[in-house]
C-alpha cells in the first residue's frame, strides 16, 4: 500500500526470483511489480454488493418464514370447515365433491407454504435438527404407511427391502427424516408410471450408521440436470415431468436436511432406474 505524493493511495503487488550461480550463490534479484490498484477496488466493490445481497436475501427469508406462519393459520381453520363439510354431508355425493375438491387444493397449497416455510429455515439458518433416540425400520415402515394410498390409487407397488440388520436404536430427528423419505417417496411416485415399483432398500453401512435406497422405475434423469439437481426451483420436468403445484425445493430441502445430519444425500440415474441414496452416518 503506497501513498502518491498527490494524496492517493495505490496498490503494488511485487514478485521476485532470486538468480543462482552454479555454486548456488545468489548473483542478483529479479522482480517485477504491478499495479492491482483496480483489482483491489474490484474487490472491495464486490465485497460491499455480498453484504448488501446477504442483508436482502436474510431479509426476505425472514420475511417469507413470517408470512408462511401468518397464512397456514388462517388455512389450517379452512381445511377444519372443509373436513367438517366432507364429513357432515355424507350421502350428498355432489357436495361432498365440492368439499372434497376445497380439501385437495388446501392440502397442496399448505404443503407449498411448508416447503417455503422450511427453506427459508434453511437459509436463515434456523433448521433445527434433534437428536433423540429413534428405531429407524420403524420410521421407514411409517413413511411408507403415509405413502401407501397416494401410491395405490396409482396402480404403484410400493416395497421394503432390509438388506442386513439394522442399529435397533439410533439417534437422529424422526420428524425430519420422515419428511426426506416422504419426499423422495412422493417424487418417485409422480415420475414412475403405473403397473411399475418403487422400491425403499434399507441397509447398515460401512462406517456404522444406516443407508436408505428409494429406487423407482421412471424414465430417468437427464445427465445436463444432476448438477442442479439438490437447487432450490429445479425440477427435472425434461426428463421426468413435475406435478401441479411443486414448488421445486423438495430435494433441496431434503438435501440441506440430510446435510445437517451429517449425511450425503446422491442419485444414480439410468432409463427405467433411478436411485436416490440417504447416508446417515453413526453419530458421534
Amino acid at each position: 500500500r503506497l501513498l502518491r505524493s498527490d494524496g492517493s493511495i495505490r496498490y503494488i503487488q511485487t514478485t521476485s526470483i532470486i538468480d543462482y550461480d552454479m555454486e548456488r550463490k545468489p548473483l542478483r534479484m529479479i522482480g517485477i511489480n504491478a499495479d492491482i490498484t483496480a483489482q483491489r477496488e474490484l474487490e472491495a466493490t464486490l465485497r460491499a454488493a455480498k453484504l448488501s445481497a446477504d442483508t436482502a436475501n436474510n431479509a426476505k427469508s425472514e420475511f417469507l418464514a413470517n408470512m408462511s406462519h401468518e397464512i397456514r393459520t388462517p388455512l389450517n381453520g379452512v381445511l377444519g370447515l372443509a373436513r367438517m363439510g366432507f364429513r357432515d354431508n355424507a350421502g350428498r355425493d355432489a357436495t361432498q365433491a365440492v368439499f372434497a375438491r376445497i380439501l385437495a387444493s388446501g392440502r397442496l397449497l399448505l404443503g407449498i407454504i411448508n416447503d417455503i416455510l422450511d427453506y427459508s429455515k434453511i437459509e436463515a439458518g434456523k433448521l433445527r435438527i434433534e437428536a433423540i433416540p429413534i428405531e429407524p425400520a420403524r420410521v421407514t415402515g411409517d413413511a411408507l404407511l403415509l405413502m401407501e394410498e397416494a401410491a395405490s390409487s396409482k396402480g404403484l407397488c410400493l416395497q421394503l427391502r432390509q438388506r442386513s440388520p439394522l442399529p435397533a436404536v439410533c439417534l437422529s430427528d424422526p420428524l425430519r427424516i420422515a419428511q426426506i423419505l416422504v419426499n423422495l417417496l412422493s417424487n418417485a411416485r409422480v415420475h414412475t408410471p403405473p403397473g411399475t415399483s418403487v422400491t425403499l432398500r434399507l441397509r447398515a453401512a460401512a462406517d456404522g450408521g444406516v443407508d436408505v435406497d428409494v429406487s423407482d422405475d421412471g424414465p430417468g434423469i437427464a445427465p445436463d440436470l444432476l448438477p442442479l439437481l439438490f437447487d432450490r426451483f429445479t425440477r427435472g420436468d425434461s426428463a421426468r415431468g413435475h406435478e401441479a403445484g411443486s414448488t421445486g425445493l423438495g430435494l433441496a430441502i431434503a438435501h440441506a436436511i440430510v446435510a445437517a445430519h451429517g449425511g450425503e444425500l446422491s442419485v444414480t440415474t439410468a432409463p427405467g432406474a433411478t436411485t436416490f441414496r440417504v447416508h446417515l452416518p453413526r453419530p458421534a
